[in-house]
């Protein structure tokens, strides 16, 4: 089995959300993470570095589902997915928030993922002025945290293309080891 990779930048995203969103609470989310995943998160983080999403990503957003939101998978990780679409977008990626429209920016988003996830692709399905189907590689088959992240993280990357009231729905899959949303906004 492939082992899963995330770039450093994304462990360095989640883990300022945690800081700025849980500042009280940080130290004790850390204490209850798996060693591997401590010796990340106590570590230098590079940006550009490979990491495994399991011990980077997965098992540390168990922690903070369980702690922070009574173990809301979804709402846990849609949360720290629009940090880190304000992080990566206004930080490191800003250039892509040049490109006018909402369509544009998700394809662009192909790009971005790339550069996050060792196997990411996203194929948008179908898009109007108000709506976008998109499918995306379900990067780890066992839990849905990294998928409810990249939801998050494309509604904050629509807001920031001025769309308003950004909503999703995930609807049956169109391929085979995707999954597929529909993002709406007003």
């Amino acid at each position: 089995m492939e082992i899963i990779k995330v770039k450093g930048i994304g462990l360095i995203s989640f883990r300022n959300y945690l800081k700025d969103t849980y500042k009280n609470r940080y130290q004790e989310w850390l204490s209850k993470i798996p060693t591997k995943s401590k010796e990340i998160y106590t570590g230098d983080i590079i940006a550009t570095d490979w990491y495994s999403v399991e011990d980077g990503l997965v098992r540390p957003m168990e922690v903070s589902a369980k702690l922070f939101h009574n173990g809301n998978v979804e709402k846990s990780a849609v949360e720290a997915g629009i940090y880190g679409g304000e992080y990566t977008l206004k930080g490191v990626y800003k250039a892509f928030l040049m490109i006018a429209t909402p369509k544009a920016l998700m394809g662009a988003s192909k790009r971005i993922l790339g550069r996050f996830y060792t196997i990411a692709e996203i194929e948008i399905d179908d898009s109007t002025k108000t709506s976008l189907t998109s499918s995306i590689t379900k990067i780890d088959r066992r839990t849905e945290y990294i998928d409810y992240y990249i939801i998050g993280w494309s509604v904050r990357a629509l807001e920031l293309a001025n769309c308003k009231n950004v909503k999703y729905k995930i609807i049956k899959p169109r391929y085979k080891d995707k999954y597929t949303t529909i993002y709406s906004w007003d």
